[in-house]
């Protein structure tokens, strides 16, 4: 054989064992445990959501699935932790709505949220409530609204800046012409357990997570920031119903990866996500916890991300109720 025939068989044969060889690596995908990233504390409604999914995809994939959170900074701390991973499909995020709100209200989040991930699937939405510490003397909304306009400053509410339950406690305050000490925490969790104590008088949680402590009498509810009541809490008449217009909690949930991780690995993921929100003993944990399934296969969520950073900036330009 020519030497020149010889190098080009030696080339083919080269080119045909990689192929082989990476074609035979994402076949076998996954081969070792998965971290999934939560931006915010253990006990909030997202961390709830994170981990039935968690459990549900474990058995999917037949893989372990290891919920990690990384609270901070908005949820900027988790996604960082993930834009720099390695994209081999081995760190995801588990996103929430802030991950299309951040963008609006940091200047310099140290990542580019449009170039550094990309879409697995959206999961779901979630309903959210306002709620009150029981000793707090107001029954509805606008008895909420008259005792806060009576003392200006007087009564709190829990923030987790960057959520979109943020945005609808700085709408609705900013609406009302209020004055309220708003108290920052780094997840839902941990300022439930405050409202609960009385250390902190309100704030606006997801409605899967509160419904427990309302029904034992520990939080009274308000109202439903959404267009329409909670099939969780039927009795509870949302913020329109009770003359607040211009306030709505639009949220959701969804699964992301580094921008470069593979088609492939990407591929299998939305499937598995698809595989678990058609198990009915997931969606009824997950609607027990106030939560829609609301599926996206990866490239629909990649484009409605990009509505949703969108929709956000010109929210936040119009209202201008960005406050820190």
């Amino acid at each position: 054989m020519k030497i020149e025939n010889l190098t080009k068989y030696m080339l083919a044969s080269c080119v045909m064992l990689c192929s082989s060889y990476f074609v035979a690596a994402h076949a076998k995908y996954p081969e070792r445990p998965i971290r999934l990233i939560v931006g915010s504390a253990p006990g909030g409604g997202g961390d709830a959501v994170a981990r039935v999914m968690a459990e549900s995809l474990s058995k999917k994939l037949d893989t372990p699935i290891i919920v990690e959170n990384r609270p901070g900074a908005s949820g900027n701390i988790g996604e960082l932790a993930v834009a720099h991973a390695a994209p081999d499909g081995y760190t995801l995020l588990f996103a929430y709505t802030g991950h299309v709100i951040n963008p609006s209200l940091f200047k310099d989040p140290s990542f580019d949220t449009a170039k550094y991930f990309r879409g697995i699937a959206r999961i779901g939405s979630p309903q959210s409530v306002l709620v009150a510490n029981p000793k707090v003397p107001a029954k509805n909304l606008p008895d909420f609204i008259s005792l806060i306009a009576k003392e200006p400053g007087h009564y709190s509410m829990a923030s987790m800046f960057g959520t979109d339950q943020y945005v609808a406690a700085q709408a609705l305050v900013h609406n009302q012409k209020l004055k309220v000490l708003f108290v920052p925490y780094k997840g839902n969790g941990p300022a439930l357990i405050d409202v609960i104590s009385g250390q902190v008088s309100a704030m606006i949680n997801t409605v899967g997570v509160s419904v427990p402590f309302i029904r034992s009498g520990k939080l009274r509810a308000l109202a439903i920031v959404d267009s329409k009541r909670s099939s969780l809490l039927p009795d509870v008449p949302t913020l329109q119903e009770q003359g607040v217009t211009g306030v709505e909690s639009t949220a959701w949930y969804g699964l992301l990866a580094p921008v470069d991780t593979s088609d492939d690995v990407v591929a299998k993921l939305s499937h598995a996500v698809k595989a678990s929100l058609d198990d009915a003993a997931v969606v009824k944990r997950l609607r027990n916890l106030g939560v829609e399934p609301k599926y996206l296969a990866n490239h629909q969520f990649d484009k409605y991300i990009q509505s949703e950073l969108m929709r956000w900036k010109e929210f936040f330009d119009k209202t201008g109720i960005v406050n820190k």
